[in-house]
């Protein structure tokens, strides 16, 4: 039997990739926000109830 991530965690972490990708790209073009995004999206991986505990 093989484990399946849950679909709403594959997408922030999706979202983590894209912005990291994006700062990388281009660090000064809305850099503030996109780095807002990243802690967003890794605080909301970090908290996620259906991956919590498991």
């Amino acid at each position: 039997m093989s484990f399946r991530f849950p679909h709403d965690l594959v997408s922030l972490k999706r979202r983590q990739i894209r912005v990291y990708n994006q700062l990388a790209l281009r660090p000064t073009v809305g850099g503030a926000e996109l780095r807002r995004d990243q802690l967003n999206a890794a605080q909301l991986a970090a908290l996620g109830v259906d991956w919590a505990g498991q």
